[in-house]
């Protein structure tokens, strides 16, 4: 399993932990102090906020061809040669075995 799948599970069991608490009224007044009942509440909502927000970041362009380029059998990508190649082209951020193709602008 890599990263990517152990986050992406992460980001998934802790709204459904926060509705098992509150479908078995774990954050009920007088089970919890008020603090850990508004966290059990409140998390659902935040981790779906937080998850689209990452979601949204994480799947732009730049990201995804970095996520490619690290997977430990991607041993070279080279951009089409097109505006949206060039707008991906090498810079100080993007790894080392992502190119551009021979003539084109970067």
């Amino acid at each position: 399993m890599n990263a990517e799948q152990i986050i992406g599970m992460i980001r998934q069991f802790l709204p459904f932990v926060a509705g098992i608490a509150t479908i078995l009224g774990w954050n009920k007044d007088g089970k919890f102090d008020t603090l850990v009942s508004t966290l059990l509440t409140a998390i659902g909502p935040i981790m779906l906020a937080a998850s689209a927000i990452w979601s949204y970041f994480s799947k732009t362009d730049g990201a995804l061809v970095s996520t490619a380029a690290a997977v430990p059998g991607v041993s070279h990508i080279t951009l089409a040669n097109t505006p949206a190649g060039e707008a991906l082209a090498p810079n100080t951020v993007t790894p080392a075995n992502v190119t551009m193709p021979a003539g084109a602008k970067p």
